[in-house]
């Protein structure tokens, strides 16, 4: 398994997680959605700036998408659903985990979700 594997996994089994929402380790990228989704992307690799010899820091992004054309209700969803995914982040057992920001996005030019960006810091294999 990798980091971003554990990640989405962590995620999916988190108790808070609404049954409906289906999480992916992968750039997932529907043609349509019917139920919320979490994705969860690795970014960018860096050293740690506090011991570069044994650790690394590395970004994933954690986006949540939600279905739906009535704009009012995508906003209501994405307001609860970006509340429940920070909480999730802060609350799973992950050492070394941190999340920085989180953005209001459109995934591929059609469904409205909420970008997160996570740190992890881990050691070198």
């Amino acid at each position: 398994m990798s980091l971003r594997t554990d990640l989405a996994a962590a995620i999916s089994a988190h108790a808070v997680k609404p049954k409906a929402w289906k999480v992916y380790a992968w750039a997932y990228s529907p043609d349509n959605l019917s139920a919320p989704a979490v994705v969860v992307r690795q970014g960018k690799t860096t050293k740690n700036t506090r011991n570069p010899r044994l650790y690394r820091d590395t970004e994933f992004m954690v986006g949540l998408m939600v279905p739906g054309l009535d704009p009012e209700k995508v906003e209501d969803d994405l307001d609860v659903g970006s509340e429940t995914l920070l909480d999730i982040l802060e609350a799973i057992d992950f050492p070394g985990l941190v999340w920085s920001e989180g953005n209001r996005v459109k995934f591929d030019d059609k469904f409205h979700g909420y970008d997160v960006t996570v740190t992890i810091t881990n050691t070198k294999e």
